[in-house]
């Protein structure tokens, strides 16, 4: 168990580093598509300028004009005014040629970056479906492990860790297997920053309540960005959010009052997080404020964690906040 625990969580890092490249190179590539799209419908415009001034040129047989207008003159002003109108003319012509010809440089940078770009974009998003793969074997693989040596092989308790003087007693909020990193702040689509924590585990896997409260606000159909979800408010005053459920365990109601280790729901990936491995978007509001990073937190409340392991992770975790 603990060997494939190690490869899951590398499996993990190696997975969010592919998915936040593809996101990433995702927006890249709709940056420069849009900036293409608008630098060819400035190109249309001035071939199009470029061709009435061929065709009115040709018409008009500019350069007869021009000489007819020399063989007029009656004095050397006329001479000198005449030569800055067709200087005018001719700077104007040479002009529209120069934009052309920098526009048409320009798309032609654009289109080699763009198909760059989304070369990047997939070979990320094949890299980031093969962890996803390999999640699932693992995660099936600790499952499988975990029947054959006992139901009860792990027993959520709630732990108590204070973190920048916020003291919260939690149950961890996924019951089996599972693997997350500190994906806090990581970049999403829209230009949009995570605002919680991802545990990957199987499809189906009990979540239940990180404490004693009440169940405030659930959407039991997918609706938005979360999908599924439940929000419960402790009697600690901190809202604790869970997103992407594949559904909400029967009873569950808003007015329910639960007590930590209770089911709420199970792991899926409703919402935004279809094209993703099933996992709990799992947030922390304190006082149903401002989301703070959970991730201190489930590490001291992980049952899998061993306390080395924890003092790791709280060192990882200063450093990274120092940086």
């Amino acid at each position: 168990m603990d060997e494939l625990r190690k490869q899951l969580q590398e499996i993990t890092q190696q997975y969010q580093d592919a998915y936040t490249k593809y996101i990433l190179t995702k927006e890249r590539v709709s940056r420069n598509r849009q900036k293409l799209d608008e630098t060819s419908i400035e190109l249309d415009l001035n071939e199009d300028k470029l061709n009435k001034r061929v065709v009115t040129m040709y018409k008009s047989n500019e350069t007869l004009l021009f000489l007819s207008l020399l063989l007029d003159l009656t004095s050397f002003d006329e001479f000198l005014s005449n030569l800055t109108f067709m200087k005018k003319v001719s700077d104007s012509d040479v002009n529209l040629l120069n934009t052309t010809k920098d526009l048409k440089d320009k798309i032609k940078v654009t289109q080699l970056k763009l198909e760059k770009q989304k070369a990047l974009q997939q070979k990320s998003l094949n890299e980031a479906k093969k962890n996803q793969n390999d999640m699932k074997r693992n995660l099936n693989a600790q499952h499988m492990l975990a029947r054959l040596i006992s139901k009860d092989i792990v027993k959520l308790r709630q732990r108590a860790t204070n973190i920048d003087g916020l003291e919260l007693s939690i149950v961890f909020p996924v019951n089996g297997p599972n693997s997350y990193i500190n994906d806090w702040g990581f970049p999403r689509s829209g230009g949009r920053k995570h605002r919680g924590n991802d545990i990957f585990a199987a499809m189906g896997t009990p979540v239940v309540a990180t404490t004693n409260g009440v169940i405030s606000k659930t959407s039991p159909i997918e609706k938005g960005l979360g999908g599924i979800t439940v929000w419960l408010y402790g009697e600690d005053d901190v809202a604790y959010y869970y997103a992407h459920l594949q559904k909400i365990e029967d009873g569950i109601v808003v007015g329910k009052r639960v007590k930590a280790g209770d089911v709420l729901g199970y792991v899926g990936n409703s919402g935004n997080a279809r094209s993703t491995p099933p996992h709990l978007h799992f947030q922390i509001n304190p006082g149903d404020d401002k989301p703070i990073n959970p991730y201190p937190y489930l590490v001291a409340a992980d049952p899998y964690k061993s306390q080395d392991e924890k003092a790791s992770e709280r060192e990882k975790n200063q450093d990274s906040d120092k940086n």
